[in-house]
């Protein structure tokens, strides 16, 4: 087994905002431990460069980031109120997605469901949400 500090971009600290993070993890190898780490809690999942950086270390080190991580803030809050409560301690880690790539959110479009030449389609723009079907 090999040891691995791998960086990763965690959320739940604002819109278009993300956590530097650092994950303490064993793999055959940086590959593997890096897919391990997408899928770990926190870690934001749907982005493709959430993976920062991936270092092989020592058993040393590993076992010292293992003891880090426990004594942080983020990695230790059980609910949102602990980390705002703490939130003066993480404001120095947080940073802000690039312009170019701060169009991670999903966008939800009823043109998947509706046709825009469809009536129907345009009684839901124009309600906003409401369509009314006529009783029979």
């Amino acid at each position: 087994m090999k040891y691995y500090e791998i960086k990763v971009k965690c959320g739940h600290v604002g819109k278009n905002n993300y956590y530097v993070g650092t994950l303490y993890l064993y793999g055959e190898n940086g590959r593997e431990a890096a897919a391990y780490a997408r899928r770990h809690p926190r870690v934001k999942h749907d982005q493709k460069d959430a993976i920062l950086c991936v270092k092989e270390i020592s058993h040393e080190a590993y076992l010292k980031g293992k003891s880090d991580t426990r004594k942080s803030v983020y990695w230790t809050s059980t609910c949102i109120q602990q980390q705002r409560m703490f939130c003066p301690e993480l404001a120095n880690q947080v940073l802000q997605e690039d312009k170019k790539k701060s169009q991670y959110r999903k966008n939800h479009s009823l043109r998947k469901n509706y046709n825009a030449f469809d009536p129907m389609y345009s009684e839901y723009s124009r309600y906003h949400g409401r369509i009314e079907t006529a009783a029979l």
